[in-house]
């Protein structure tokens, strides 16, 4: 798929837009092909990209190291995976995500509440979290519905039998990240008391924008997301050198002005919807269930 990456006003688009009643069958077209998808397993292959990232040096052990993770995906440090990606999601609930190189890699599968990881690499594990968390969302269908439902900024472009129909969706559509508070701390200082609350260097999305590329059956074979995010520690900065001192209270951030935001990193997933999963895909979830199964 080709990847289009919008801003927020949407105000240039390289592609001849439609009419805003085009535009309006365009969107009713696009949300009931997005049903369709919940009704049968789906596979998709393609990229997790960064854009502007900056690749660390090479190294480390060259024989890879062997993990497997059972329980809950790992979070805190650790690297993000970026590159070529298979996903499975299957209409029962259960996620496969598994990149397309053995080493560095990783495989994750996800089925209710258990999380498991297998993965290959050179330096540092992957962090797990926010790629379950982003994928799970993104294919979550009745909720990605729902929300071009509610979106009010939408194009749609064609070009032969095909249709891109591009959408800004509401930014909180991803889920936020939080940092739990220390054992100890919450009220009253029980021990088992769980209290959550928002880590002010934690990024934000600020601009969430989708591109559907739909065939002359009206059917998705194309899908792609752009997630923009803010960098509070840049925005703190930038306060400090100003002579704001960088104070920031807990739980709050720099305050900026509406419409502006210091720009963090943009993260894009890009997938074609293809027939079914690899032999791959399918092996590694036979050998999921097989441990997790072992394991209760």
């Amino acid at each position: 798929m080709h990847r289009i990456i919008l801003g927020l006003a949407m105000a240039t688009l390289s592609m001849p837009q439609m009419g805003l009643a085009q535009d309006a069958t365009a969107k009713s077209d696009l949300i009931a092909a997005i049903g369709k998808l919940s009704q049968r397993d789906v596979s998709l292959a393609g990229s997790i990209d960064e854009e502007a990232q900056e690749q660390p040096a090479g190294g480390g052990n060259a024989g890879g190291l062997q993990r497997i993770v059972v329980g809950s995906v790992t979070s805190g440090a650790g690297t993000e995976y970026r590159g070529d990606v298979e996903v499975m999601a299957a209409k029962g609930g259960e996620l496969v995500i598994a990149s397309k190189e053995e080493l560095p890699g990783l495989k994750v599968f996800k089925t209710g509440e258990d999380v498991l990881s297998l993965q290959a690499h050179l330096q540092e594990p992957y962090s797990t979290a926010k790629l379950v968390s982003n994928v799970s969302k993104l294919v979550d269908w009745s909720a990605l519905g729902s929300a071009v439902d509610a979106a009010s900024k939408i194009r749609t472009s064609s070009k032969g039998k095909e249709t891109e129909v591009r959408v800004v969706l509401d930014a909180n559509f991803i889920p936020k990240e939080e940092m739990p508070m220390p054992r100890g701390l919450g009220a009253g200082g029980g021990p088992n008391v769980k209290i959550q609350v928002s880590n002010p260097m934690t990024p934000s999305v600020v601009e969430l924008t989708a591109s559907f590329t739909l065939n002359g059956d009206k059917e998705i074979t194309g899908l792609a997301y752009s997630i923009q995010y803010d960098d509070p520690m840049k925005a703190m900065m930038a306060q400090a050198m100003k002579g704001g001192g960088g104070v920031i209270q807990f739980g709050a951030k720099p305050v900026k002005p509406v419409g502006e935001a210091d720009l963090g990193k943009l993260i894009v997933y890009d997938f074609d919807v293809v027939a079914k999963p690899s032999p791959k895909v399918t092996e590694f979830v036979n050998q999921a269930k097989a441990m997790l199964k072992n394991r209760k």
